[in-house]
């Protein structure tokens, strides 16, 4: 028959890597090697320890309980999506009514600003460079610990 590796092997017995290992050490169950020298193992020697009726039932029923599992977290899964369909299409809706609704308009602006307002915030804006431009030729440590101005 085959030689497969240990990793293989397992999975065909339904059994960990270290119970075969443990096996092998016991000298039940005897190991052959892959022409590069890895350890391995004959199907039908494993199949002599671990016969395949014993290996055939286990991993069906731990198939059907995961099958049912499986199916379980589906349905609710579908509610989910049910869920999600719902909530979004209530959002829908609402944004549907309020892109109808009548837009309000804003005050009316005055056309011009007097310009005795915009002369006074000129000056103002100048004064205010004035002042941002002495408090940056200052020191560092004079800004810091208020020092001279």
């Amino acid at each position: 028959m085959a030689i497969v590796n240990m990793t293989e092997a397992a999975k065909l017995s339904g059994t960990n890597r270290t119970t075969l290992w443990r096996k092998a050490k016991a000298g039940v169950l005897s190991t052959t090697t892959f022409p590069d020298g890895a350890p391995g193992i004959d199907t039908a020697e494993l199949f002599r320890v671990f016969p395949p009726e014993q290996t055939a039932t286990a991993p069906v029923q731990h198939n059907a309980a995961r099958f049912e599992r499986l199916e379980h977290e589906i349905e609710h899964l579908h509610s989910l999506l049910q869920l999600k369909d719902q909530v979004i299409e209530t959002q829908a809706q609402a944004l549907r009514l309020l892109e109808h609704r009548p837009t309000v308009e804003p005050a009316a602006i005055p056309a011009e600003i007097p310009a005795a307002i915009l002369e006074a915030e000129r000056t103002r804006s100048k004064e205010l460079e004035a002042q941002l431009d002495a408090e940056r030729s200052r020191g560092f440590f004079s800004r810091l610990f208020g020092g001279k101005r």
